[in-house]
């Protein structure tokens, strides 16, 4: 496996784990993304107009509340945020649980919720309890919806009374086939699979087909709540451990291409030269030819001395001895 193939398997199984572990962007009402209870950040709301909260086909959003008590209403003010699909798709809109006050005469909301779609309808005012077997659902197909919130802030709670909100946006798309990817919801119209079974409703009503037991009621839905958790801690611990994998092999493939790419290496001093000469010539393989120095090199000598006979040269005179013998 060369080391493109091995880097695309790398980022592929980095996407697989993302899935598993992080299927749900979930945000508490008064978040600095949604509905924030600062005065300053409303503020900068308003001048900035922050982005929409955004979901993928792979990850839903998730926005809750709880009021449970009179200053938590008093506090609260309008709001509105925006929900927009990044993948092009529609929206799932799962109002997984409600509860808004209404006049029980009169039947007028005094908190209310609205819905306006991608194409300017809105929906009536919806308040009351939504029970969780009366799981409400809404479909847009444009995949870009407001929400308006409205809680009367200046009438208090009763007592035990408890006001909260849990809605789910997901984001569906046309099937194509891939079973290993895709889930249908209705004819033609597919969620992501990783958010089969995962205890929370994706799928509109009446049978909310992406949880086995259908649309869940309140009890059931706290134990799929912590079989999700414990999905999301298992799937963060293996995405840490691949990635931890990956990057080890990745810095170790890095290394073993650079090495290949260098040539030997060129000695950069005189010291690195002069290791490489060959070893001296040992004493005794010298005693041969000379005195040998401290060194282990020949001592030098001067050269032996020679006499050159000149052929063209005249031979000496006869010496006096030599012809008189009889008078020395």
């Amino acid at each position: 496996m060369n080391l493109f193939s091995f880097l695309l398997l790398y980022f592929i199984l980095i996407d697989f784990f993302w899935n598993i572990s992080c299927s749900y962007a979930r945000y508490q009402l008064n978040h600095n993304k949604v509905c924030p209870s600062s005065k300053l950040t409303k503020i900068y709301q308003f001048i900035s107009k922050p982005d929409p909260l955004t979901t993928t086909p792979s990850r839903a959003t998730n926005v809750r509340y709880t009021w449970n008590t009179w200053k938590s209403v008093r506090d609260s003010d309008d709001c509105s945020f925006k929900v927009q699909t990044s993948g092009g798709g529609g929206i799932y809109i799962v109002i997984t649980r409600l509860h808004l006050r209404q006049n029980p005469s009169s039947r007028i909301c005094t908190d209310f919720l609205r819905i306006r779609f991608s194409n300017g309808t809105k929906t009536d005012r919806i308040c009351g309890r939504i029970t969780p077997q009366d799981v409400a659902t809404f479909t847009d197909s444009g995949g870009d919806v407001k929400l308006y919130l409205v809680i009367a802030n200046h009438i208090p709670l009763e007592t035990n009374e408890t006001l909260e909100i849990d809605i789910v946006f997901t984001e569906y798309f046309g099937c194509k086939g891939d079973f290993a990817t895709e889930f249908q919801c209705e004819l033609g119209k597919c969620i992501h699979k990783a958010f089969l079974n995962d205890g929370t409703n994706n799928c509109p009503t009446p049978h909310c087909l992406d949880e086995e037991i259908g649309c869940l009621s309140h009890p059931d839905m706290e134990a799929h709540d912590a079989r999700a958790s414990k999905k999301v801690i298992v799937g963060g611990v293996i995405s840490a451990v691949v990635v931890l994998i990956g990057f080890t092999i990745c810095i170790l493939a890095i290394c073993k291409f650079s090495a290949c790419m260098k040539g030997p290496r060129r000695p950069t001093n005189l010291y690195e030269t002069t290791q490489h000469r060959q070893p001296r010539v040992e004493v005794q393989e010298l005693s041969a030819i000379g005195n040998i120095s401290d060194t282990g090199l020949p001592a030098p000598s001067a050269p032996a001395a020679f006499v050159i006979e000149d052929q063209n040269k005249d031979p000496p005179p006869p010496s006096y001895e030599s012809l008189f013998p009889d008078r020395s």
